[in-house]
């Protein structure tokens, strides 16, 4: 995939526009190369973009308000581009996620400057971080996130209502997005790359299923004539978002069928299913890239899951209430969770308050397996095994 991404990155210079890459690959000549437009986006919002990944900078009397801060390297041009809509101070940056060409930028104007981010962001930036094969070596102290939130928060700046509103776990778990009310404009981060397959950083709690799930809350939280910015290349609009997420759902659909039919990894690439969705394959994931981060993403998702119908027979034997079954059991990704309400009911052989279902790298009828132990949920392991052994009989029809 490295090799791949090096040769994204020599088109995307030539095309001016940015991709998730590591700026310490590109030569110094380069990045002094390019260029930083800016354009009015409303009354005191302005869009900087080109080559640095897609920034709006609020600019007014209450001072300048970035979301997200572009390269450290790219600071002397992010300057000028600002110098020419006025000489206020930057008061506040914020952080769509941690990804360096997102937060680089901190290093250069997070002096006395409030910045922004999820919770999860600052433990990636106060440690070193492997990411594409790149270290990215720890921030200093004034780069790093000084405010940090889980939850909704709104900023009144420039006479603008600014909304940000944290949706972890489908690029990063840190991933939040920026609305600005009056202006009706949303700068989503990297939760869409327009117009191509995405990146999903699996390593830091990205995944798959997650992003179609919070693109599918973003379409139903904002007005249907709101102006999208996306982390990277064009602006885009609800409409976008749906046929993104079709996307996403087709190609998760294709991939997840695959695995329930037990094929491996390595299988399903070889098959070459998503042939039919290579048009998307221009950004920083290939279809064998997309592929691997669908099937990862199915299998962390699937780890707590119930896939299996024979987790009804067992559960009902110890003492989970028939009326708190969560329904039929479906295919892998698509299923209920086993996390039952407590208290669970007292039985002569007592049973955990929690359990979960693991499902490993073939779906229910062959390997099924309950994850327990003895210490935590006071079965031998001899009756663990033997349960086990039912459920994958169950499962294939015996």
């Amino acid at each position: 995939m490295m090799s791949r991404l090096r040769g994204f990155k020599k088109k995307l210079m030539s095309l001016s526009v940015f991709v998730l890459a590591g700026a310490s690959l590109l030569p110094a000549l380069a990045l002094a190369q390019q260029q930083i437009a800016t354009t009015q986006l409303a009354p005191q919002l302005y869009l900087l973009h080109g080559y640095t990944p897609n920034v709006i900078a609020s600019v007014g009397p209450d001072g300048i308000l970035l979301c997200d801060a572009s390269y450290e390297e790219l600071g002397d041009k992010v300057s000028a581009a600002l110098g020419t809509l006025g000489k206020e101070k930057i008061r506040y940056i914020i952080n769509t996620h941690w990804h360096f060409d997102h937060t680089g930028g901190n290093k250069v104007f997070g002096r006395d400057t409030v910045i922004i981010a999820h919770e999860n962001v600052r433990p990636y930036l106060i440690t070193d971080q492997l990411l594409l094969g790149q270290v990215q070596k720890a921030y200093p102290e004034h780069a790093v996130p000084n405010l940090t939130l889980t939850g909704p928060t709104t900023i009144y700046f420039n006479g603008e209502t600014i909304k940000i509103i944290p949706l972890p776990g489908g690029h990063t778990n840190g991933d939040l997005i920026v609305y600005f009310e009056k202006a009706n404009v949303l700068h989503i981060g990297d939760i869409v790359f327009t117009d191509m397959l995405p990146f999903i950083d699996l390593e830091r709690g990205g995944n798959v299923l997650r992003l179609i799930e919070n693109i599918g809350k973003v379409i139903a939280m904002m007005p249907p004539d709101v102006r999208i910015i996306p982390g990277h290349v064009r602006e885009c609009h609800i409409e976008d978002l749906r046929n993104y997420q079709a996307m996403l759902e087709a190609t998760v659909g294709v991939v997840q069928a695959e695995m329930e039919k037990g094929k491996s990894l390595e299988e399903i690439k070889a098959a070459g299913v998503l042939k039919d969705w290579e048009k998307w394959a221009t950004g920083p994931a290939r279809c064998d890239d997309w592929i691997e981060a669908i099937y990862k993403s199915v299998l962390a998702a699937g780890k707590d899951t119930v896939i299996c119908k024979a987790v009804e027979t067992i559960m009902r034997k110890y003492g989970w209430p028939g009326d708190r079954i969560p329904g039929p059991a479906s295919s892998l990704g698509s299923s209920c969770r086993a996390n039952p309400p407590a208290p669970w009911p007292q039985r002569s052989a007592p049973f955990p308050h929690r359990v979960r279902f693991r499902a490993y790298s073939r779906p229910c009828w062959d390997t099924f397996h309950i994850f327990s132990n003895e210490a935590s949920y006071g079965l031998p392991s001899s009756e663990q095994h033997r349960h086990s052994a039912s459920a994958r009989a169950r499962c294939r029809g015996d």
